[in-house]
Parts: C-alpha cells; sequence; structure tokens
C-alpha cells in the first residue's frame, strides 16, 4: 500500500536520554515583572516620598521617566495596600431559610356545596340570562365574571 504511512517509533535508550535532558535543563528566570509587582517592591520608597510631601501624581511622573509606566490611579491603587482574596460567603448557598408563616385575619367561611346542575347546559344559560356571574368568595372582594361562548365566529 503506497499511501499508508509508517508510524515513527524510538528506542528506549533514546526516551532515556531525553529524560536526563530534560531534568537537567536550569528553572527558568523571570526578569520582568508585572506593573503591580514593580509597585510592590518599590512600597518603601513611595511611602517615603509621599512622606516628604510629593504628590502621587509627581511620584507617577518620576516613575514614568525612569520607565515605569503606570498611572497616579493605578500607582494609587497598587501601592495603597497587597491584593487580597474576598472572604467568601460563609452561608452555603445551597441551604434556605424557612418561610416565615403567614398571618390571616379570619378564616374564610367554607364554600357551599355545588349546585345540581340542570339536564342540558343551553337551558340553564338561557333561564339565567346570557351570561353567568361567578363570585368567589375572597379576601380581596375581587370578582370574576364568566361569560358564554359566542354563537357566531
Amino acid at each position: 500500500m503506497p499511501g499508508k504511512k509508517k508510524s515513527a517509533t524510538i528506542t528506549s535508550d533514546t526516551v532515556e536520554k531525553i529524560r536526563q535532558h530534560l531534568d537537567s535543563l536550569p528553572t527558568p528566570v523571570s526578569d520582568s515583572l508585572s506593573i503591580r509587582k514593580a509597585v510592590n517592591l518599590l512600597v518603601p520608597q513611595i511611602t517615603a516620598l509621599r512622606e516628604k510631601g510629593y504628590t502621587l501624581a509627581e511620584i507617577a511622573t518620576h516613575l514614568n521617566s525612569a520607565g515605569l509606566l503606570v498611572a497616579q490611579s493605578t500607582l494609587r491603587n497598587y501601592a495603597r495596600q497587597p491584593r487580597t482574596k474576598r472572604p467568601r460567603n460563609p452561608t452555603p448557598t445551597g441551604v434556605r431559610k424557612a418561610p416565615a408563616p403567614r398571618k390571616t385575619a379570619d378564616p374564610s367561611p367554607a364554600p357551599s356545596p355545588p349546585q345540581p346542575l340542570s339536564s342540558s347546559p343551553s337551558a340553564s344559560l338561557s333561564q339565567n340570562s346570557r351570561s353567568l356571574d361567578i363570585e368567589p368568595k375572597s379576601k380581596r372582594n375581587s370578582t370574576f365574571t364568566l361569560k358564554p361562548d359566542r354563537t357566531k365566529i
């Protein structure tokens, strides 16, 4: 089969040489710092300048001319205090309080038993007029009117 590629193989001696090489690599030294880390390293000098009477705007100007590009507001936020994590919510999120019991004035009277229906619904509608008024007994004095369907669509 001319189109099929053979998978590459490697000897165990080569793998051992690679392992020794990777183990012998030194830890990388990062000489670049973030703005926050640089300002945190310079906090003693910044506070000393503040005690001498320099403003944050003047200190930021001197830092910018020295190569540390930082705004006055950034300098104020970074030099104020080290960054801390917010405390976690002490109450578990899945737990809820039980709802408070509802206060009721007077219990409503028991509903009256349902009235027997006549044999034909259309007869009861014609006898009682074109609309049925059903008023639920409620504390809110609300009304609900049930009207029959229209004969014409």
